[in-house]
């Protein structure tokens, strides 16, 4: 199996631009098995709506001594680097994060990410849920805390590990290719890249 990060936001809406990103988390998967992780609030510019609280928990209060977009960014990307990046409904997350480093062309994650939602549709067609939680129940894995962004990426890998070997049972390979995996996912996904500005100076 090949090792990848699975990733997640959380934010104030749906639209970028207009809402926030309040938290991003990851999970770094080696061999199959969770090995490292990320989780960071960040720090918004306006409240966090009520409505979105519900969802995910979080509340103006948790993020007062929160880090800063910019410094969030920044620090996701050091985590990733260019290791291959799965998200669950990934063009969500990367709309938002193409958007916020565009808007402080700050380094990101290099490596291709995979929709995990997408290759669920076109390989289990005989569900009708292809929600995280409901994947999860489907492949007998142990529920934890929905919608916070640490525990929804740990998910969203598990789930993932467990549609490749679906897959891989399915077309009788030891292991599908990731360009069969990038088929599934519609089209290749990756994050906008700059240099940061200090290096461009020549100062690192």
């Amino acid at each position: 199996m090949y090792n990848f990060i699975a990733f997640d936001l959380e934010t104030t809406g749906t639209k970028p631009g207009i809402d926030e990103i309040v938290e991003i988390g990851a999970v770094k998967f080696v061999n199959s098995k969770a090995t490292d992780s990320f989780e960071i609030l960040v720090k918004t510019t306006k409240p966090i709506p009520a409505e979105a609280t519900k969802v995910h928990g979080i509340t103006n209060e948790m993020l007062k001594d929160a880090t800063s977009l910019e410094q969030s960014l920044v620090k996701f990307a050091e985590f990733c680097g260019d290791t291959i990046l799965v998200a669950h409904n990934a063009a969500f997350d990367v709309k938002f994060l193409t958007h916020f480093i565009n808007q402080l062309q700050v380094a990101a994650p290099s490596g291709l990410v995979i929709d995990s939602y997408k290759i669920a549709k076109q390989t289990m067609k005989d569900l009708y849920n292809f929600r995280l939680e409901g994947l999860a129940k489907h492949f007998s894995l142990k529920l934890g805390k929905f919608h916070r962004a640490k525990d929804d990426s740990r998910m969203c890998g598990e789930v993932f590990i467990e549609l490749v070997k679906n897959l891989s049972t399915t077309r009788g390979e030891s292991l599908v290719s990731i360009e069969t995996l990038i088929n599934l996912t519609g089209s290749e996904m990756k994050l906008p890249q700059f240099v940061p500005a200090a290096q461009q100076m020549g100062l690192f």
